[in-house]
Formats: C-alpha cells, sequence, structure tokens
C-alpha cells in the first residue's frame, strides 16, 4: 500500500519522554490534549511511569529502582529492543525523542531508542526509514562539571543517529527571572512543548499556503542541528518584528541561521488582518538576506482568527554548512571544551 501522509492523523507523529525530564516533559505535552501526535513514556522508575497520564509506556528497569549509569540505561534499552520497536513500528514517520541529558536514564537510553528506530524499515517508496528528532535539555550550571560533560557526550552520540538534534539550554531560561523549582519545571516543560507544537500547529492549521508532512520531513531529514525560533508582534512593521524576535530569542541552543541551507518559514495571521504580499516579500528577503548562501527555503502560511491584528513568525533551520560544537551554547567560563 502506498503511504499518503495525511494531515490529521496522530499515528504518524510520535513523541516518546525518555527519563525522568523526558517523562514530565510528555505528561504535560498530554495534560495539554496537543492533537495529532501519540505520546509514549519509557522510564526506568516504575512509579514515574504509574504515575504518568500516558497509556503507552515502556519500562526500561522493571523495577521501582534507578539507573545509576548512562551505560546501564543504554544497555536496558538494547535489551528492551524488541517492545520498542514493537511500539515505534505502528505507523510512525516522525519520531520526537524527548529527553533531559546529564542523568542516566535520558543521557543512555535516548540515544540507543534513536538507533533503534533507525534501524526500522518502512514500506515506503519515499522514506525508507522514520525521522527520527531529538528534543533534548542541558543541565543547569549549578550541577556540575561532570553532568554537563556527560550531557553533552549525550548528545554528541544523538547527533551520530537522529536526523536533527534540537537543544534546549536550561540556563537561559533561568535568564532575568526569579522562580521556585517547580516553577523552574514547568517552564522548561512548557519550551519543549512549544517547541513540539511549532511542527504540529503547523499541519493542523487552517491555511491558505501549506505546510504538509513531506515539507516537514524534508527540512528535518539528515538535518543535524536545529534551529527553532517563535515570534509574535503587532503594528506597522508587525512581520519584521516577529522574524527579529524568532531570531534573537530561539526556543533552541542555536542561534544563528547565518549557514544553515534548509529553512521552513511558517507564518500566522487572522483572515481579518491578513498578511499581505510586501510583507511576506519584505520578511523572506531578509530572512535570506541573514543567509551566508541563498539556502532551500519552504513555507506556508495559516489562519488563527484569535490572533487579530498580530502575526505569528516561525523559523525552523537546519543543515547547516558550519555545524555548531557541542560546546557552543555553554558559557566558556564554566567548562573547558574536551579536545
Amino acid at each position: 500500500m502506498e503511504f499518503i501522509a495525511p494531515k490529521h492523523t496522530s499515528s504518524y507523529i510520535k513523541a516518546i519522554g525518555v527519563g525522568g525530564a523526558g517523562t514530565n516533559a510528555v505528561n504535560n505535552m498530554f495534560r495539554q490534549g496537543i492533537t495529532d501526535i501519540d505520546f509514549i513514556v519509557c522510564n526506568a522508575d516504575t512509579k514515574a511511569l504509574e504515575a504518568s497520564p500516558v497509556p503507552t509506556k515502556i519500562n526500561l528497569l522493571g523495577s521501582e529502582y534507578h539507573c545509576a549509569r548512562p551505560e546501564t540505561a543504554k544497555q536496558l534499552a538494547v535489551e528492551r529492543a524488541e517492545e520498542i520497536k514493537e511500539i515505534l513500528s505502528i505507523n510512525t514517520r516522525l519520531l520526537f525523542i524527548v529527553a533531559g541529558m546529564g542523568g542516566a536514564t535520558g543521557t543512555g537510553a535516548a540515544p540507543e531508542i534513536a538507533r533503534i528506530a533507525k534501524s526500522i524499515e518502512l514500506n515506503d517508496k519515499d522514506l525508507q526509514t522514520m525521522t527520527v528528532v531529538a528534543l533534548v535539555t542541558t543541565p543547569f550550571n549549578f550541577e556540575g562539571k561532570m553532568r554537563m560533560e556527560q550531557a553533552m557526550a549525550g548528545i554528541d552520540e544523538l547527533r551520530k543517529c537522529a536526523d536533527t538534534i534540537i537543544v534546549i539550554d536550561n540556563n537561559k531560561l533561568l535568564e532575568g527571572e526569579k522562580m521556585t523549582f517547580r516553577e523552574t519545571f514547568a517552564k522548561i516543560d512548557e519550551a519543549m512543548s512549544r517547541t513540539i507544537r511549532v511542527f504540529t500547529d503547523m499541519i493542523t492549521v487552517d491555511a491558505v499556503a501549506c505546510v504538509d508532512f513531506l515539507d516537514i520531513q524534508t527540512i528535518l531529514k539528515n538535518g543535524g542541528d536545529c534551529f527553532v525560533g517563535t515570534g509574535i508582534a503587532e503594528g506597522k512593521t508587525r512581520m519584521l518584528d516577529a522574524a527579529l524576535q524568532a531570531l534573537t530569542k530561539p526556543l533552541s541552543a542555536v542561534s544563528d541561521i547565518s549557514t544553515s541551507q534548509k529553512i521552513l518559514l511558517h507564518f500566522t495571521c487572522s483572515k481579518e488582518h491578513e498578511i499581505t504580499a510586501q510583507e511576506l516579500e519584505e520578511t523572506c528577503s531578509y530572512l535570506t538576506g541573514v543567509c551566508v548562501k541563498q539556502p532551500t527555503i519552504l513555507w506556508g502560511l495559516g489562519y488563527d482568527n484569535t490572533f487579530g491584528e498580530k502575526v505569528r513568525v516561525t523559523i525552523v533551520a537546519t543543515n547547516f554548512k558550519k555545524l555548531p560544537r557541542c560546546f557552543d551554547f555553554i558559557d566558556p567560563g564554566f567548562i573547558m571544551p574536551i579536545v
């Protein structure tokens, strides 16, 4: 049977939360009722799995004890490979692996799950393997050098097997704000939810110029490090202001699109205050002008009548000619790079 990616089917997109941070983030997404996506939680903590509202669960350990090291978590994922493969094989075309780097389960098991996912052969003439996107966070600086180095090692392993990696720097989320730990963790979960909604919203929004499932896969397949930014603005220069906000306050740790070779743009407005062709031309010209060489551009325009006079500009950039080093988003005064 030939596969045609429908726009409103959750079974082709899955998000699996791995470890404590990943499980918490996916729990939050599930409770928010994000549509067109199936959720899975995978953990070595039985109590955390039992408390999760997500119905599809993979227990790595089979007991209530935690993994002590990433190597242990990796081995447990290897031992559960057939179970993981069976769950992911059901119609999956785009997989988000959500995890916190630096601890044991997420750091060790997430790369192995990416390898397992990429080993699944699809019955699709245009797509031999599913597109795997790793969405991960880095530790807080106060957690220490060893945990940060462990996180960087996990991210490097993910780069070897995932198509695209989106890194969220926890330390940037704390800049300029005083928050309790509960508020901090809620903000991290929300940042990860917003990142995934960037992609699901593009597909499901009422659109005059559609971004479809294959457009997203074109950008993410073999994409490497990924920039994700979104901005909302209103007024006479609303499009440029929203684009500048997306560029200067990205969700991802990668913060420079200048060497990107593939860019996906999505614009959202209300039907009453629709974006003009002139606004669109001016904004696209500005964004492509930021790049050193002319990148491949895919774009879409959708409607949301709750926006009023506001517009939203979303930028996803991949295939960087000069890939960011794994320590580029870490304070250089905090940790010395490994040579």
